[in-house]
């Protein structure tokens, strides 16, 4: 049984197409991660913990939210490294809640992810390929921010990071970071789509809360982290019970490339021990070698 998770899709793949598997390219979405003070997002984040919301219409693709962290403690930032898994080293982004942080002189972070569908570049290797090429000469494969109203309006923050940190009226959740041009990551469909995107969205979860603020207080208030990729590995054909057809190979969790997440994950699991047990009962009882005082 192969579960190797988001580590392991790589080699999963390798070893897939080595046994001769069919697999199927994925999709590729691509977005980043808006991080902001915690306070915005606390009253839907308490209501609608992990918010999904997908928006469709008045954009140029598809555009999701993805791992919602907000609440009354926010969340943290966290970076997702794939080594050289897919050829120069690179790191990605992922979002957790947290419930325990203690807020010092700013109050904490909370953050939230927006993906939209790549289109226009190609197969789904050639689309990964081009923005992970893209990433490299920007940011080396290395996380960086800008400004949403930097982002928006496709232009440089004034100085550097530790300038930019020191500036927002919230701690940023992590220091790891560089100032830089995100929004060059994009093409101009996929950037009018997170743009568009966080608008219509944020103006939203801000009437919700009751505050004051509008989207366009908050282009200096909120950081731009990319990037956030989703969809990185190939799918094999499985059965329903999570076997690849015509070998004894069983394929569960991130590297069988349905689903992310750890429930997903814990079910394709048990659907693959049933399937096995299974296999087993109709080949009849497994029976010990005579002379090994097992029964």
């Amino acid at each position: 049984m192969l579960a190797t998770g988001r580590r392991g899709v790589t080699s999963t793949a390798r070893l897939l197409h080595q046994l001769g598997a069919e697999m199927t390219e994925p999709d590729i979405s691509v977005g980043v991660r808006f991080e902001m003070a915690a306070g915005l997002l606390t009253a839907i984040g308490d209501e609608h913990p992990d918010l999904k919301v997908t928006q469709l219409e008045h954009l140029e693709n598809k555009t999701k939210t993805f791992c919602f962290c907000g609440g009354g403690n926010g969340g943290r930032v966290k970076f997702t490294n794939y080594g050289s898994a897919f050829g120069d080293p690179v790191i990605t982004l992922d979002g957790h809640e947290t419930t325990e942080r203690v807020a010092g002189e700013r109050p904490l972070a909370a953050n939230f992810g927006l993906l939209c569908q790549v289109q226009g570049r190609g197969t789904a290797r050639q689309a990964r390929d081009s923005f992970l090429a893209t990433y490299q000469k920007l940011a080396r494969g290395r996380p960086f921010t800008q400004t949403f109203g930097a982002f928006l309006h496709h232009r440089d923050d004034a100085g550097d990071w530790a300038g930019l940190r020191e500036r927002l009226p919230f701690q940023p959740s992590v220091r790891d970071l560089a100032a830089g041009r995100v929004d060059e990551l994009f093409t101009g469909g996929e950037h009018t789509s997170l743009a568009t995107g966080f608008e219509r969205l944020m103006a939203s979860i801000l009437a919700h809360s009751s505050t004051l603020s509008t989207v366009a207080d908050l282009h200096d208030q909120v950081i731009v982290i990319g990037p956030e990729l989703e969809f990185l590995w190939e799918r094999p054909q499985i059965d329903t019970g999570c076997r690849v057809p015509g070998l004894p190979v069983y394929t569960v969790g991130d590297a069988a490339g349905i689903a992310q997440g750890i429930v997903q994950a814990a079910m394709m699991g048990i659907a693959a021990g049933q399937a096995i047990a299974r296999s087993r009962d109709l080949a009849g009882p497994m029976t010990a070698p005579r002379g090994s005082g097992l029964r």
